[in-house]
């Protein structure tokens, strides 16, 4: 009996601090070992979040915990890179709902191969294209490692509750269009605080965290140039 009002107890301190941090929709099967906040980094630096393991997971292991089958594209950017992405929607874990999406980890030999026998290109976003794979394609995908996660709760957050779960961050840097990234490298963490529209969260290996933080040091360095520049031609 003591258990049961031990465990009780444990759930329902769960659910409250899930509560606190995302609005519970209802459904899904709850996991406190899924709660967006409880990342663990192994001495090798294998970053595990969602249980899901970054570079060993597979995406069918993805299928089988959001019990989803998503929607996998290969994606061309602007740019000609090229990359597998695969989209949940509306996905209920523990009762909270969320978005998320999958990149998949694969070289640019066998994406090139994957593009060349694509079912069907279509526009996309940013101004770059959108390839159906074709069917064998889609189950060679499915058996590959993931490389990150992003992560798009419903809810939106705000800095205490963020804080408040995940720590201060060791660093902040801010877009021009407001959004602040909270850093926290060895977690492998990277939270898009958007005072205007939801936050966007991205998992990526901690040894590999420079990938995020390079384009916005980049972009900050490039907006101070401008708006420096600026003010010495008003002066």
């Amino acid at each position: 009996m003591k258990n049961k009002v031990f465990l009780s107890v444990v759930v329902l301190c769960a659910l409250a601090m899930g509560g606190a941090l995302l609005i519970p929709s209802g459904g899904g099967k709850f996991d406190a070992g899924r709660m967006p906040w409880l990342i663990s980094v192994s001495d090798n630096g294998e970053l595990t979040v969602f249980n899901l393991t970054l570079g060993k997971s597979t995406l069918k292991d993805a299928l089988r915990e959001f019990g989803d089958t998503g929607s996998i594209i290969l994606y061309v950017k602007k740019d000609g890179k090229k990359v597998i992405e695969a989209y949940f929607q509306k996905i209920i874990i523990s009762g909270f709902r969320a978005n998320f999406v999958l990149t998949m980890q694969l070289s640019n030999e066998q994406l090139d191969e994957i593009y060349k026998r694509g079912a069907r290109v279509s526009k996309g976003g940013g101004g770059g294209k959108r390839v159906d794979l074709a069917s064998k394609d889609l189950i060679f995908v499915e058996n590959q490692p993931i490389d990150h996660i992003t992560y798009l709760p419903y809810s939106n957050l705000d800095d205490d509750v963020v804080a408040a779960r995940f720590g201060e961050p060791s660093q902040r840097i801010e877009e021009a269009s407001g959004t602040v990234h909270w850093l926290y490298p060895e977690k492998g963490l990277d939270i898009a605080m958007n005072p205007n529209g939801k936050e966007v969260f991205q998992y990526l290996p901690p040894n590999r965290f420079d990938e995020a933080v390079k384009p916005l040091i980049e972009a900050r360095a490039l907006a101070e140039a401008k708006a420096a520049a600026e003010a010495a031609e008003k002066e």
